[in-house]
């Protein structure tokens, strides 16, 4: 197979993929060839991408999330993918979903069947919290400061799915968005409820490029079916009006 230039995407969307992503795609002239290599990445996307472009093939590897953005301004990758990335002029943002972050916990769980919950209702329970570079870790620290009042914090990981495995245990209440705990939801082994304070906190997921940047054939398609799969996550997001509190 004759090989193209290689083109380097990085992520830091730790929910939508499982974990942070890297990807080294190796592209030909010809779209359906070439290589793609991902970590633990959305099997909708993977099978979008199979089934569109065959001839594509695909491997994994591990990567870090906290750079993702200041690789690709840098040239050193291609394409960030990550939550509430900081705007800049250096990059380009190609694509962005809105989604609810919330307290996930066991199904049976006291909370489980709010429509919403504010930070003080989960720290009447144990905590686990992200730290950083989780951006989850910044939106939630303005909710923390406002608490003011004891809570019992058992952890603080920067991994969402270690977070994820304490809760199916029982150990406590985490913070995330439904991405990336799908099946956990559709078995009723945990609950998401979405988390208020003056309103939704909302957790953005876009797909960025460097400004200026002109995209290999290969790539631009993986962002449009990455855009897509973003899409359709969000049109099943609970609407805004949905989430606030009644009076």
């Amino acid at each position: 197979m004759a090989k193209g230039p290689k083109v380097v995407v990085i992520g830091a969307g730790s929910y939508f993929f499982g974990k942070p992503v890297i990807y080294n795609m190796i592209t030909s002239p010809v779209l359906r060839e070439g290589t793609l290599a991902l970590v633990d990445t959305d099997p909708a996307v993977l099978e979008t991408m199979m089934t569109r472009y065959p001839m594509l093939r695909i491997s994994i590897q591990p990567a870090g999330s906290a750079v993702a953005a200041a690789a690709v301004v840098a040239g050193d990758a291609d394409l960030a993918i990550g939550y509430s990335v900081e705007r800049q002029e250096a990059l380009r943002q190609y694509a962005v979903g809105r989604f609810r972050l919330g307290a996930i916990m066991p199904a049976h769980h006291p909370l489980a069947g709010q429509a919403t919950v504010r930070f003080a209702d989960c720290a009447r329970y144990p905590l686990i919290l992200a730290r950083e570079p989780l951006s989850i870790h910044a939106q939630l620290r303005p909710l923390i400061a406002h608490h003011r009042k004891p809570m019992t914090v058992l952890m603080e990981s920067a991994s969402v799915e270690l977070a994820k495995k304490l809760c199916l245990r029982g150990l406590g209440l985490a913070f995330q968005t439904r991405i990336g705990i799908e099946d956990e939801l559709a078995d009723g082994r945990l609950a998401h409820v979405p988390l208020i304070g003056a309103g939704p906190v909302i957790s953005e997921l876009g797909v960025y490029v460097r400004s200026g940047r002109t995209l290999p054939p290969a790539l631009d398609a993986f962002i449009r079916i990455l855009a897509e799969e973003i899409a359709r996550r969000e049109a099943e997001e609970p609407t805004l009006p949905d989430l606030l509190p009644k009076h």
